[in-house]
Parts: structure tokens; C-alpha cells; sequence
């Protein structure tokens, strides 16, 4: 999958039928007390700050959230995977936007909870569609 800017996201339920070109899908969740995190992670913790008016009138809110890194909606770097490889902050924006595809894995998913995502539903979805998944962002529903 090289050249692939792989963006794996928790929940692709939003896409239910092909967009028109040129739609843009906001596919992000609400980070909160019900996302989902990496098993051995905290998860997510919001405390309340000094939230209200100030001695000089205005009003102010200030609060504290603290959450993994591998939780909901988010980018895994080429460097969560290699020392040499890329920060989020590194990658060019353009490598971020751009033509999607969507491999739906749900059902398997559905019939193996434990179902693991494999290079073999890439390459299936390559030969059913004609296409390589070269320069797209390629998400993945597991329902």
C-alpha cells in the first residue's frame, strides 16, 4: 500500500451511499466519557475548570481534559509505526484531503467480533473495483 495516506477512524457509519464529487464528509466523533480507546488506555477524563464570571465582569471558561492518543477519531503517524517516519505536524496538509474510499468490513465484523482487518480485503476490494488504492485515503467501516 505504498503511496496510501491511511486514515482509520473508529466509526464510518456516516457514509451510507457514495458522495457526489466534491462533497466533503466530516467523518470525526465527540471525544467523551463513551469514546472508544485503545484496551490498555484510560481513556477520557474532563475536569471542570473556573468557569464564569470574573471579578472584572466577563466571562471566562476555562477546563481541563486529559485523553489517549489512540482513541476515536484520529491519524495514526507514519512515526507511531517507524523512528524515521513522519509526525502528524510533518505530513503536508494535502496529504490529509482529498478522494476517499471505503473498504466495509461489517459484515465480517458482525459474524467475527474478533474479525481482523488483512491485506486480503485490500486486495479484494482492488480487484472488485478495477482500481489501486494509490493516493486516496483509504477508510475502513467495521460497523
Amino acid at each position: 500500500m505504498r503511496g496510501v495516506a491511511a486514515a482509520f477512524v473508529s466509526t464510518v457509519c456516516a457514509i451510507t451511499t457514495a458522495a457526489e464529487p466534491g462533497t466533503w464528509l466530516d467523518l470525526t466523533h465527540s471525544f467523551d466519557a463513551a469514546t472508544i480507546y485503545w484496551p490498555t488506555e484510560k481513556g477520557f477524563q474532563f475536569d471542570s475548570g473556573s468557569n464564569g464570571p470574573t471579578a472584572k465582569g466577563y466571562y471566562y471558561a476555562a477546563n481541563r481534559f486529559t485523553t489517549a492518543e489512540h482513541g476515536g477519531t484520529h491519524l495514526d503517524a507514519p512515526r507511531h509505526f517507524s523512528a524515521t517516519g513522519q509526525t502528524s505536524d510533518a505530513i503536508p496538509i494535502d496529504r490529509l484531503v482529498g478522494d476517499a474510499v471505503v473498504i466495509d468490513v461489517a459484515q465480517q465484523c458482525a459474524a467475527d467480533p474478533a474479525y481482523e482487518v488483512s491485506p486480503d480485503d485490500f486486495v479484494a476490494w482492488e480487484k472488485a473495483h478495477g482500481l489501486q488504492l494509490v493516493d486516496v485515503i483509504v477508510l475502513v467501516r467495521t460497523g
